[in-house]
């Protein structure tokens, strides 16, 4: 179904749609106005440059800029500075004024483009959100000075030290070492007595609803991963739950990771995975490929691996994405096992995992620690075909 969409100049009053009609309505308005706001962003050096607006009842391109658009002076002076920097790129300064591409975009690369890699540039600068052409910057540059990436900052670290949720005391004291103490002292369920008007409780009934005080110390950013592993599953379970069920959830993801382990192990003793064929069905029917679903038990494993964040050396921001190193359209005809291989899956962040579709880390099927960020696009892998498909995809949507 194509999405529905009213502009105001159709007759049709606002309040009789329904809520999706209304939400696309608005999105796509506000897409449009985005869209107009960077383009007259990005005629101003060229209304500055001709003093078009002299004579037209406007002092000054300030004036023209805030009473036309209502873009405020500060954004009019970076942007006449960004212009300034793009006389040697013209390829570069027009994408800017025809607005198909920001200006703060620009302004975060201006330093580094030159008549030589102007292509390039516009081809990150198209094709990398903002965000990740940020972390794409950031990553590279570090790399080149040979620092250690600035982690990444997450709110929740910034989660008070005391946290009281549904009856389970959760705290957190600072002690030497940069750790955290965290302790869990609640909820102490009484034992039966013969006084009690209920029938008693079988030995194992009595054993599961005994508690114990658990005390121990973690450094403050495995707090922290412990943390957002409970907001995720606050977040999919939608409801609040308490430190006790966060951990009988990562329990049960340990192991079905040992229990996948095992299976592993066994495949290499017996050599069956060596032996493993190409799935006949996929052969029979090049219609039907393996399906794109990870299975459980290799999304769990991954997440207790990556502690629900991203892979990508020292990035502390959660994981949105599970990707496949061997790119899942190359892949797709082998059977799900070999797919879906944990080995060649890495969950990442929306900004790496843009990162890497754009064919900029190299060493991409290793280990994550070994990977490297890239100054141009690696054309000479087939992974760069797929990727191009999958940036076009994305710019038709």
């Amino acid at each position: 179904m194509a999405p529905f969409f009213v502009s105001h100049s159709q007759a049709i009053d606002p309040e009789q749609l329904t809520d999706r009609q209304l939400f696309e309505t608005a999105q796509r308005i506000g897409a449009l106005a985005l869209k107009s706001r960077r383009e007259f962003i990005g005629l101003l050096p060229l209304i500055e440059r001709r003093r078009a607006y002299e004579g037209r009842m406007f002092y000054s391109i300030y004036d023209f800029a805030a009473k036309v658009g209502g873009i405020s002076k500060d954004v009019v002076i970076e942007v006449l500075r960004v212009d300034a920097y793009l006389v040697d790129t013209p390829k570069l300064r027009k994408k800017l004024y025809r607005g198909e591409i920001g200006w703060s975009k620009i302004r975060s690369i201006m330093h580094m483009v030159n008549r030589g890699n102007e292509d390039e540039w516009i081809q990150k600068l198209e094709n990398l959100s903002k965000s990740a052409l940020e972390v794409y910057l950031r990553d590279y540059q570090n790399q080149l000075a040979g620092e250690r990436p600035t982690l990444w900052s997450s709110p929740i670290q910034e989660i008070s030290n005391k946290i009281i949720e549904n009856g389970v005391k959760f705290e957190a004291e600072s002690i030497p070492g940069d750790k955290t103490r965290l302790e869990n002292n609640t909820e102490v369920i009484q034992p039966w007595s013969p006084q009690a008007s209920s029938p008693a409780p079988s030995k194992l009934a009595q054993l599961a609803h005994e508690r114990e005080t658990f005390t121990f110390s973690l450094q403050s950013d495995i707090a922290a991963r412990l943390r957002l592993f409970r907001q995720k599953l606050e977040k999919d379970r939608r409801e609040l739950i308490t430190w006790e069920e966060v951990m009988m959830e990562f329990l049960k993801m340990i192991e079905s990771e040992m229990q996948y382990k095992e299976i592993k192990r066994a495949e290499q003793r017996t050599g069956q995975k060596a032996e493993q064929k190409p799935n006949p069905d996929a052969q029979q029917n090049p219609d039907k490929p393996t399906t794109r679903y990870i299975p459980a038990h290799v999304r769990h494993a991954l997440d207790q691996q990556y502690g629900g964040l991203c892979a990508f050396k020292n990035c502390k921001q959660p994981a949105t994405i599970y990707h496949h190193t061997k790119r899942f359209a190359l892949t797709k005809h082998l059977a799900s096992q070999e797919v879906h291989d944990p080995d060649f899956i890495k969950p990442l962040c929306e900004p790496h995992e843009r990162i890497i579709h754009n064919t900029l880390i190299e060493n991409e099927e290793i280990d994550p620690t070994t990977w490297k960020i890239l100054a141009t696009p690696d054309k000479a892998s087939q992974r760069h075909k797929v990727d191009q498909q999958v940036i076009a995809y994305r710019k038709l949507k």
